[in-house]
């Protein structure tokens, strides 16, 4: 299995959403769904809060090290080493685009989780 579906497995179990992946980024957020009993989810409606959101994220981040523990690079054989960045706050999202309309999030939490 390749190391992004198996992050794509854990999406459910922590309650993040992938934002998306640019090269070798894997974003995620928290505290963007609700989950029904049935699992289904919807995105939260403004004014209402998941108080777990940062737990959530952090607890994915630490699966997503035990998911990549073992895999090797398969040109080089070298360990598959991650390098993970969380931010907290507030951010927008919604559907951009008419061709290719895509659910996302305003970008600057990547910025500073990247520096």
């Amino acid at each position: 299995m390749q190391l992004y579906s198996r992050f794509d497995a854990l999406l459910d179990i922590y309650k993040v959403v992938k934002v998306e992946t640019i090269g070798d980024a894997y974003v995620v957020a928290g505290g963007l769904v609700r989950y029904d009993t049935d699992g289904f989810r919807c995105v939260l409606p403004e004014g209402e809060v998941d108080h777990l959101h940062a737990v959530r994220v952090v607890e994915f981040a630490r699966a997503m090290l035990r998911a990549a523990r073992g895999l090797t690079l398969p040109h080089t054989g070298e360990a598959v080493m991650l390098r993970l960045g969380v931010h907290s706050g507030a951010l927008m999202s919604g559907v951009v685009g008419t061709k290719q309309p895509r659910f996302t999030v305003c970008h600057y939490f990547l910025v500073t989780s990247r520096s």
